[in-house]
């Protein structure tokens, strides 16, 4: 029996290492099979060690659940909700089945393969978008150009810390001009953000005080827009959600894409969406909405405010295009102030291994970071998976060498 079961998680840990191979392949989510086995994190020892040092991860997580709780309990026993709104589980359960089952063995190697495979995705796949599918943006294998966007931006990253020589340039070079082809704006600005402050060398403070101000930026742009055009804001976010507008986008998709270019792109950010989710908080300012109510279809009274009390539940891929500001508005100040600690203490573990896959994993919770003030990215398993997989390898290494640092 015990031979049987070293079989088992061996043939686990063998699968769970080579998920991110496929995190490229978004259109059929492979990457997102060893979420199942996260679960089994509360009986290993490791993850259980691991978890005790990124302790606000597992107080958010508690807490995220409790909102969900309070806000739509039917949430848990609903497919849609892990799809849209619930995509934190599935980014959690990719994390903790890492730090339980990875061995940190042929760690640099697997990740060299995924960025060989992203760099290859592109060179194939970009002549077919631009020449026969005539595609404005690149999509590889992405239903999205922001996904897809994020992604190479995200690879581009790790690349830099695992070669060398004319190899890393030729990567490196390559996966940039993917991240240019997709027009994901945020996703390029992100990557020329993150690679100046890993060219220069910031350390933890200097890092975390840069995004900071970006994040201040932001939130600042989203309360100008509610002060001075205060519930017309939502009128526009009731309008573009009603079924007539859906209605019409559908069957006019020149239309479509003439309003929703990249100039709507900037303006539903700032004028709509993240003033939306400023209002939102201002009715629930400490514990939030509840998670999952942003996008849900709330009562507007005649004094302009929302109503949490009588809604309609959905559960859709709208949401803030800010994640912190997502947070703020479904799980409040608490929420938020749960959430950021969770990714400083994180950041500050795998920074500590001081070799490059601390360094990867590191700026690769930065980017995505960085993206997450435009998009919902933190959350999003098509950009946030593969930013999982190396912070788990990096954390199952912190703990190996904290081990061994033991023993000796």
């Amino acid at each position: 029996m015990p031979l049987k079961r070293i079989n088992i998680s061996n043939r686990i840990s063998w699968l769970v290492e080579r998920m991110p191979l496929f995190a490229f392949v978004n259109l059929v989510p492979l990457s997102v099979l060893a979420a199942p086995f996260g679960i089994f994190a509360i009986y290993s020892k490791r993850s259980l060690t691991i978890l005790s040092i990124i302790w606000p991860l597992v107080i958010y997580t508690l807490y995220t659940i409790i909102s969900t709780l309070a806000y739509n309990p039917d949430s848990f026993i609903e497919f849609a909700f892990y799809r849209t709104d619930g995509n934190f589980f599935i980014t959690l359960l990719v994390l903790l089945s890492v730090i339980t089952f990875a061995r940190d063995a042929n760690t640099e190697q697997m990740l060299r393969a995924l960025c060989i495979f992203a760099a290859l995705s592109f060179i194939v796949m970009w002549p077919i978008d631009a020449f026969i599918n005539h595609n404005e943006h690149f999509f590889g294998l992405f239903k999205a150009h922001n996904a897809a966007g994020g992604f190479y931006a995200i690879i581009c990253i790790i690349s830099w810390h695992f070669f060398s020589g004319r190899t890393r340039i030729l990567i490196v070079i390559t996966l940039f001009l993917a991240t240019i082809e997709t027009g994901s704006r945020g996703s390029l600005l992100a990557l020329i953000i993150v690679a100046t402050i890993g060219f220069l060398k910031f350390n933890t403070v200097l890092r975390w005080l840069t995004f900071f101000v970006f994040l201040s930026l932001t939130v600042q742009l989203a309360f100008n827009a509610v002060q001075k055009f205060g519930p017309a804001t939502e009128a526009l976010f009731q309008h573009e959600h009603s079924e007539s507008a859906q209605e019409i986008n559908k069957s006019n998709p020149d239309a479509s894409n003439f309003a929703y270019g990249n100039n709507y792109n900037i303006f539903i950010r700032v004028g709509v969406l993240w003033p939306r989710a400023v209002r939102i908080w201002k009715e629930h300012p400490v514990l939030g909405a509840g998670f999952g109510s942003y996008d849900d279809l709330h009562y507007v009274g005649r004094n302009n405010t929302l109503y949490a009390d009588t809604y309609l539940v959905q559960h859709t891929f709208s949401h803030a295009h800010h994640t912190f500001l997502n947070v703020l508005a479904e799980q409040g100040v608490v929420g938020l102030m749960l959430l950021l600690m969770s990714l400083l203490y994180i950041d500050r573990t795998v920074r500590s291994l001081d070799d490059p896959l601390g360094k990867a994993a590191s700026l690769s919770l930065l980017i995505l970071m960085f993206m997450s003030l435009s998009e919902h990215r933190l959350f999003s398993p098509s950009n946030s998976i593969p930013v999982m997989y190396i912070t788990g390898l990096a954390l199952v290494r912190f703990y190996i060498q904290k081990k061994e640092r033991r023993i000796s």
